[in-house]
């Protein structure tokens, strides 16, 4: 069972097709297009909540 697993998650060189770290490489990071407008999105909502929570406390009761 451990052989197969370490073929599995590709330790063993002998497994045609295995993907190992030494293929890896970096491409990119941050948000595509899409994902940066939602983060915009939900990081103006946060702050207009912020922003109406601090008036609601500071107003006078």
């Amino acid at each position: 069972m451990r052989a197969e697993r370490a073929r599995h998650v590709g330790h063993v060189d002998d497994v045609p097709g295995a993907i190992t770290d030494r293929h890896w490489r970096y491409v990119d990071s941050g948000h595509t297009p899409g994902a940066a407008l939602v983060a915009a999105g939900i990081a103006e909502d946060i702050a207009t909540n912020r922003e109406i929570t601090r008036e609601e406390r500071e107003a006078p009761r």
